[in-house]
């Protein structure tokens, strides 16, 4: 039987946990990071970022949180939505009735975009960090650049015994990530011999710039799912599981 570790946030776990175990896969329930709303967010910030020129989602955490703390957020007809990728758009169309055009899941993307709008302002929404390469450009291009951390990232325990059980039976573990920020706290909390057995089994990851992230700490069977969304993460370790 194959073990899918997921290692979505605490608060998306269950979401992922019940489509892969439709699917027949054993899981491990594998949070590194707990997502929560800022409480230091002033309501004051959030209205303006309704009325921002350009506003810049950066994933689905940021939605979650600023509904949290504003239940009420509407965005005016005269600002652009820019959602990056497929996950974070659908997730903004299931909450949010304002229109949101999709960039693919990079910063380049974005950055194509707003070459085309040539905006004077921008805001973006995400937490502590962000997407340094928008930053730069709105700065090179002088666009006052107003960034909204959202949530806070909180690091959470892995579950060392766990882990070591699944990896035992290496042949049938699939590990899924999100972010590189994901793989460099597994890398920090596993004993080596683990983490040794971890980079030989299959990785399944919902970018291009996380499977080359993955690469480059010595990951040997990577594959990018067409999105982050669970259901593609899940077409992806279907293909794994069906060819061996």
């Amino acid at each position: 039987m194959t073990t899918v570790i997921i290692t979505r946030p605490k608060s998306k776990q269950q979401a992922a946990l019940k489509i892969f175990k439709a699917q027949g896969f054993e899981v491990l329930s594998a949070p590194c990071i707990n997502a929560t709303s800022n409480p230091n967010i002033k309501l004051q910030w959030i209205e303006q970022a309704g009325q921002t020129e350009v506003l810049i989602v950066l994933n689905s955490h940021a939605i979650d949180a600023l509904l949290t703390r504003y239940p009420g957020f509407s965005v005016s007809d005269k600002t652009q939505v820019i959602g990056i990728g497929k996950a974070v758009t659908s997730h903004w169309k299931k909450h949010l009735k304002a229109p949101i055009t999709e960039a693919s899941g990079n910063s380049e993307s974005v950055i194509a975009i707003l070459d085309r709008i040539k905006p004077r302002n921008i805001t973006v929404l995400t937490s502590l960090g962000g997407r340094e390469l928008i930053k730069a450009y709105a700065l090179v291009k002088r666009i006052n650049f107003t960034q909204l951390n959202c949530y806070i990232k909180q690091q959470l325990p892995l579950d060392l015994t766990a882990w070591q059980a699944v990896l035992a039976n290496q042949k049938g573990v699939i590990l899924t990530a999100n972010s590189g920020q994901l793989l460099h706290l597994i890398q920090s909390q596993l004993p080596d011999h683990l983490w040794q057995q971890l980079l030989s089994s299959p990785l399944v990851t919902g970018a291009s710039r996380i499977t080359e992230m993955a690469t480059q700490l010595g990951f040997k069977n990577t594959h990018t799912a067409q999105s982050p969304s669970n259901q593609d993460m899940l077409r992806a370790a279907i293909q794994i599981k069906s060819v061996g």
